[in-house]
C-alpha cells in the first residue's frame, strides 16, 4: 500500500482532508491513471488536503484462484489503509464489491460516523464485464455485496445519467481530463490517397476494433482507392484475437501493434495521424451513452475521431468535427469514413481543425469543470 502526503493546504478557516483510495489493477492502464492524478489535482486545487492511497492487489498464483472461487477473498489488502481520520473518502470502484471491500467501508463508519464515502463507478451498468466464464463468480458476489452498499456510502459518483444506483443517490459526472498535461498534435504530412488512423486503448471487445478491421478488408475488396493504415497503441485481454484477426484477413501491412507506449511515443504516432478511433462497441456491454476517457483524450488532442453510441458531451453540444456510425457489429464503411475525413481537411487547414476542437476540449471536458459537482458536496458536506 502506497500513501501520498501531500502539504497540508488551508480551505476557509477550516482544513477539509480527502482520501482518494483505488486498487492498483484499476490503474494499470495509463489514461485511468492520469485521471486518477488529475482529480486528485482538481481536488488540491479546491483547497482540500488530498492524499492518494494506492492498495497492491496479491498478485500471487493461489490468490488468483482463491479470488475466483465463490468464498475466496479478492486479494486486497483493505486492512492496511488507514482512512478513518478523514473527512472525505472518495473511493474508485475496484474490479468487484467484496465482502473484504465491504469490511473496509464497516471499519470506517465504525470510527468515523460523520465522514463523507463516495464511491465512483466509472462504468455503469457494468455487469456485463463481469460476465465472461473466468469472472462470473465475481458477478455474483458483486450483486450479493452490492445490496449492502446503501449502509455505508453517501453518494455514487458516476459517469452517466443515473438518478440511483444500488439504492444510493448519485452525482452524475463527465469523465474530464487534465488539459495542461496533453499536447496538442502536430500537423501531419498529408499524402493523396492515404489516412492513417490511430486508437489508443487497453483493447477489450467493447473497443470494437474488429469492426473497423473487417471494413478496411472490405474497402479494399470493393475498389477502394485511398490506403488506410491503422495504428493500435496499448495491450489488453482482447489484443492477440485482433492480431490473428489481422492476419487472417491479410493487413499485415496496414495496420501496426504498438503495444504498450509512453508519452512520447504517443505523441510521435498522434503526430503522423489525422483521424482516431473511439469505442466502436459499447452496446456489446450495454452501453448507449458513453463518457469514455479516450474520446477526452482525442479532444484534448485536437485530432477528429469515429465512434458509435453517444458520446454524453455531444448531446448538449453537438460537433461537426467527429463522424458518428450504427451501434451493431457491422464492418465500418470505410468509403463514409475517407468522405468524411477528406471533406473535413477541405475545409480546414490542419492547424485551424486541431485548434477548434483543443478548445471544445477546454470548453467542456476539462477536469475543474467535471469535478465541480464532486467538490461541491464536499465543501458542503464537511
Amino acid at each position: 500500500m502506497l500513501r501520498r502526503d501531500d502539504e497540508m493546504v488551508q480551505y476557509g478557516q477550516r482544513q477539509i482532508r480527502v482520501a482518494y483510495v483505488a486498487v492498483d489493477y484499476t490503474v494499470g492502464f495509463e489514461g485511468i491513471s492520469h485521471k486518477i492524478a488529475a482529480q486528485v489535482r482538481a481536488l488540491e486545487g479546491e483547497g482540500f488536503i488530498c492524499n492518494l492511497f494506492l492498495a497492491k492487489q496479491r498478485k500471487s498464483l493461489p490468490s488468483k484462484i482463491l479470488r475466483r472461487l465463490p468464498f475466496g477473498p479478492d486479494g486486497v489488502p483493505w486492512d492496511e489503509l488507514s482512512v478513518e481520520d478523514y473527512d472525505a473518502i472518495y473511493i474508485r470502484k475496484p474490479g468487484y464489491i467484496s465482502k473484504e471491500f465491504m469490511a473496509f467501508l464497516a471499519k470506517i463508519r465504525e470510527k468515523n460516523a460523520n465522514a463523507k464515502i463516495l464511491l465512483e463507478i466509472p462504468t455503469y451498468p457494468y455487469d456485463r464485464e463481469l460476465s465472461n466464464f473466468f469472472t462470473y463468480v465475481q458477478l455474483v458476489k458483486d450483486r450479493k455485496n452490492r445490496k449492502r452498499l446503501p449502509q455505508y456510502i453517501d453518494q455514487i459518483v458516476v459517469c452517466g445519467d443515473a438518478d440511483n444506483i444500488f439504492g444510493i443517490s448519485t452525482i452524475c459526472i463527465r469523465n474530464g481530463i487534465d488539459l495542461n498535461r496533453v499536447r496538442e498534435k502536430r500537423a501531419a504530412h498529408i499524402k493523396p490517397n492515404e489516412i492513417n488512423l490511430i486508437c489508443v486503448a487497453a483493447f477489450a471487445q467493447w473497443h470494437g476494433i474488429d469492426r473497423i478491421l473487417h471494413g478496411i478488408k472490405d474497402y479494399a475488396q470493393s475498389g477502394g482507392i485511398a490506403r488506410i493504415t491503422l495504428n493500435l497503441l496499448g495491450e489488453g485481454p482482447a489484443l492477440q484475437s485482433l492480431k490473428r484477426l489481422a492476419e487472417g484477413l491479410d493487413l499485415g501491412g496496414q495496420v501496426s501493434f504498438y503495444g504498450h507506449c509512453d508519452q512520447s511515443k504517443m505523441d510521435e504516432v498522434f503526430d503522423r495521424c489525422t483521424f482516431a478511433i473511439a469505442s466502436l462497441g459499447l452496446h456489446r456491454i450495454g452501453l448507449a451513452s458513453a463518457s469514455t476517457l479516450k474520446t477526452r483524450e482525442y479532444l484534448a488532442k485536437g485530432i477528429p475521431f469515429l465512434y458509435s453510441g453517444i458520446i454524453d458531451v455531444f448531446e448538449d453540444n453537438p460537433v461537426s468535427f467527429c463522424l458518428p456510425v450504427k451501434a451493431d457489429d457491422s464492418p465500418i464503411d470505410i468509403s463514409e469514413l475517407v468522405e468524411f475525413h477528406n471533406s473535413l481537411y477541405a475545409s480546414f487547414s490542419q492547424e485551424e481543425l486541431i485548434a477548434t476542437i483543443r478548445q471544445y476540449a477546454e470548453e467542456s471536458v476539462g477536469i475543474e469543470k467535471t469535478m465541480a459537482d464532486v467538490t461541491e458536496y464536499i465543501r458542503k458536506g464537511c
